[in-house]
């Protein structure tokens, strides 16, 4: 199959690896305060994970015959099938049917890795999360144009290593924006 010669410039346009933080403009919005790692995104729209939106909820509550003792916080994913379970785990191992970011991030949601974690051969880092975020074709697009959000390359200690209280704040610095100085700034809708 040839390739376009315009087909690698059209992809550095998609977010795949980036991390949305809501802005101001998103004040009421679901999205509101949200800090959402994009995992696919392409002409037909995008797909991401809530990262910050932790739930009051266990996995053996979710999971039957799982370990109570299996740490693992739970997190709202988004507004989509808020029943379908995820996980973004470390990459020590893979597993079929899983998306590797190329972060040190996989995302799962395969049968044996919840029978390795009824067996706790748990990975090193690992987040659940129930739903998912997306967008239509060029409705991202739109969002980033009106400024909803900033967008910042994702990185594994963003998503492992950092309190949700604090992923925003994180998230922008990586940009050397300070989000109190811009939501202090900004006009409220």
């Amino acid at each position: 199959m040839e390739k376009n010669a315009e087909e690698p410039e059209e992809r550095d346009q998609y977010f795949e690896n980036h991390l949305l933080v809501s802005l101001s403009r998103l004040s009421g919005d679901y999205f509101h305060n949200t800090v959402t790692l994009i995992l696919q995104h392409n002409a037909e729209g995008a797909f991401g994970l809530v990262l910050n939106q932790p739930l009051d909820a266990e996995l053996d509550g979710l999971i039957e015959n799982m370990p109570a003792d299996i740490d693992a916080l739970i997190l709202e994913g988004g507004p989509v099938e808020q029943t379908r379970l995820f996980f973004l785990h470390s990459d020590e191992k893979s597993y079929a049917g899983s998306l590797d970011t190329g972060l040190g991030v996989i995302l799962s949601s395969s049968d044996e890795l919840i029978s390795d974690l009824r067996a706790r051969m748990i990975p090193e880092n690992i987040l659940s999360v129930l739903g998912y975020a997306g967008w239509g074709p060029g409705q991202l697009e739109n969002e980033l144009i009106e400024d909803a959000w900033l967008i910042t390359p994702a990185t594994k200690e963003i998503i492992f290593e950092t309190a949700p209280t604090d992923m925003a704040e994180k998230a922008a610095a990586l940009l050397g924006i300070d989000l109190n100085l811009y939501h202090s700034t900004t006009p409220q809708s």
